[in-house]
């Protein structure tokens, strides 16, 4: 799923021309319609890539999307980071996007599923895949209570 921002129109051309099926949306932005585009997909076995933060941030916060898509379709998240050798963030992004450098190598790290149980709240559920995401990066989480890391 990819937002249909026009900033987001070369990553959208550089997946179609990988072969990539898109489906364009992000929350306030057909999100919704995006969404239920996707059900179908995860629930024939295929694999769907989405930025939990969405398309305005705030950056590295998840948001209810991933989680109500997985819970909907009764998929497992699958947590998914990447690096860089050479690259470097984007300072001028609100998302502080890595931006690689020609011919970088990127690697790319995948965590433990995470099963989303219907009746589970969707406040856990955020907090659980935001600290999966956050072991990938090497990010020590923060506690609930006195927003200091632990």
């Amino acid at each position: 799923m990819v937002s249909p921002a026009p900033y987001m129109l070369p990553i959208a051309r550089w997946c179609k021309w990988c072969g990539l099926r898109l489906v364009q949306g992000a929350s306030g932005q057909q999100g919704r319609e995006a969404a239920a585009q996707l059900d179908p997909c995860l629930r024939r076995g295929e694999s769907v890539f989405i930025a939990v933060d969405g398309p305005a941030g705030p950056v590295f916060k998840v948001k209810r999307g991933c989680v109500d898509i997985a819970r909907t379709a009764g998929v497992p998240i699958i947590p998914v980071s990447y690096s860089l050798r050479r690259g470097r963030q984007n300072r001028k992004r609100w998302d502080r996007q890595l931006m690689p450098a020609l011919f970088d190598d990127i690697h790319v790290r995948f965590g433990e599923p995470i099963f989303i149980n219907s009746s589970e709240d969707i406040g856990p559920a955020t907090v659980r895949v935001a600290a999966a995401l956050n072991q990938l990066n090497g990010v020590l989480p923060l506690t609930a209570a006195a927003g200091e890391r632990t």
